[in-house]
């Protein structure tokens, strides 16, 4: 399955993930096994009303090699999906 590259545009949360990813430059900030867990995580959003799709699901799933591609785009599910759990979703 081929996925799309991300560009800037496609994040919920852009400065965010460029923020965290400049304080680690040399090192992936997601382990297989943190990842594997917020997979499991976005799978479970529907429950708290959240539509997993809108949090790069789809894309996570087919990205099983590490990579900062990877890294960012699971920063940014990570992070939108934590804020629209502590305050309305802007998405439909």
């Amino acid at each position: 399955m081929r996925h799309k590259n991300f560009s800037a545009s496609d994040f919920l949360a852009p400065l965010a993930v460029r923020r965290l990813h400049e304080s680690h430059i040399d090192k992936l900030v997601w382990s297989n096994s943190d990842y594997e867990n917020l997979i499991e995580a976005l799978r479970g959003l529907e429950r708290h009303g959240l539509n997993s799709y809108y949090y790069h699901l789809t894309q996570l799933i087919a990205l099983k090699k590490k990579s900062k591609e990877r890294d960012r785009i699971a920063t940014d599910a990570w992070l939108s999906a934590a804020a629209h759990m502590t305050v309305p979703s802007p998405l439909p």
